[in-house]
């Protein structure tokens, strides 16, 4: 753990507490498992300010290459709607018709 703990502060983050240490620890070992075969989310909460949005980008370059870094805020007006497609503004603007629906956060994150 303590190798591991390293590596994050080599890339800047320091944990705030062991708890938190020892959550992306376990989530680290069970992105990492045969079983599991690399494919994961993680869902963040806390706070605002609380280092949520960090913590993901530092986890992203801890992975290394290969690993897509998809972010989004849900804030109270986020629905599934949003989460599953979303308006493609640009493609309006351009008359590309069959472009104006994009898929959202989590169609892109499956």
């Amino acid at each position: 753990m303590k190798n591991f703990k390293n590596s994050f502060e080599n890339l800047g983050y320091t944990f705030q507490s062991a708890t938190v240490l020892e959550d992306v620890y376990l989530f680290s070992r069970y992105y990492k498992s045969e079983v599991n075969q690399g494919v994961a989310a993680i869902l963040l909460e806390g706070d605002p300010g609380s280092g949520k949005t960090y913590l993901s980008k530092v986890f992203s370059k801890f992975l290394g290459q290969g690993t897509e870094y998809i972010y989004t805020q849900c804030v109270e007006e986020t629905n599934s709607d949003k989460l599953i497609a979303t308006i493609n503004v640009p493609a309006i603007f351009k008359g590309e018709k069959d472009k104006t629906i994009a898929e959202g956060i989590l169609t892109k994150a499956i």
